[in-house]
């Protein structure tokens, strides 16, 4: 069985790639990071938007062999400077938001 990846991978690759393409100035097509999991993930990066102070960019989503309706969705992200100082991070509209105790990414289902 072909595993696919998860939402929250295919957003954190998109985030990745947008973040380097705005502190180098260099377009990025192909990123990579690792699972919760501890596996690697390569994903091709797509809809590039690059502006001056921001970039967006997504991910298709990979339901592989056990998709669901969020496969073939483009997952986005967007990163961009801010004259605040420090790092802000928030979810898109219809985005969940995972806070402080919360122990469910990386565990393994019981059935």
């Amino acid at each position: 069985m072909r595993h696919g990846f998860t939402t929250g991978s295919c957003s954190a690759a998109a985030a990745k790639a947008a973040a380097y393409m705005l502190l180098t100035g260099r377009e990025k097509t192909k990123i990579s990071i690792e699972t919760p999991a501890g596996i690697a993930y390569y994903a091709d990066i797509v809809d590039i938007c690059r502006r001056e102070r921001s970039v967006s960019c997504a991910v298709v989503k990979d339901g592989g062999d056990d998709p669901d309706v969020t496969t073939g969705a483009h997952i986005t992200a967007s990163v961009c400077f801010s004259d605040v100082e420090g790092i802000a991070i928030s979810g898109g509209r219809g985005v969940g938001i995972v806070t402080t105790g919360v122990r469910s990414a990386g565990r393994k289902r019981r059935d």
